[in-house]
């Protein structure tokens, strides 16, 4: 529901562009992209605990997401509209800016996961209020997103924030290994 008001809304209140012009959709680099991940995902969550790691799944898993990425990488090099294009990766604001996204990413991810399995195994919170526990952690990533964004729009600097940030999460990822 919410989503059909908001695009309700946005049909409604975005002005349209008489402008046309001619579209290239990279099917072939999205879906290679989508082998290529999916197969990533499979293998680094079956491997080791559903199937051996050398079993012949896992193996040819790990096979496909090698072959699809290198045939994703051949696809976008020549496609007109690149799903991702790769010039991006020559800049190095876009690389950093990549690195510690995935950085971050991780450490959620982690902390999302095992934060409140943690709560429940070794502090002995129910399943509600360990879940309960990680609604500041999310009010505080809301509040600091807008924050950050706000500065970033009215002063234009923003090379504090993933300097801060990575080193924060440094920081705190060192505490939670104590």
């Amino acid at each position: 529901p919410i989503g059909l008001v908001a695009l309700v809304l946005t049909q409604i209140k975005l002005p349209s562009s008489s402008r046309r012009r001619d579209v290239s959709i990279d099917y072939l680099g999205a879906a290679l992209l989508t082998v290529a991940i999916t197969c990533l995902v499979l293998v680094t969550t079956w491997g080791g605990t559903a199937y051996e790691w050398a079993s012949p799944l896992i193996v040819g898993m790990g096979v496909v997401v090698v072959g699809a990425t290198v045939a994703f990488v051949a696809v976008e090099r020549r496609t007109r509209e690149p799903v991702l294009p790769l010039p991006l990766f020559r800049i190095r604001t876009f690389d950093v800016a990549i690195g510690i996204g995935l950085l971050l990413g991780a450490v959620m991810l982690a902390v999302v996961s095992f934060l409140p399995l943690f709560l429940q195994a070794g502090d002995g919170a129910s399943g509600t209020d360990s879940a309960l526990l990680l609604v500041p952690l999310m009010g505080g990533l809301l509040t600091s997103s807008i924050l950050a964004g706000q500065i970033v729009t009215r002063t234009g600097r923003w090379r504090i924030f993933p300097i801060l940030g990575t080193t924060i999460t440094t920081v705190g990822m060192l505490l939670l290994t104590v």
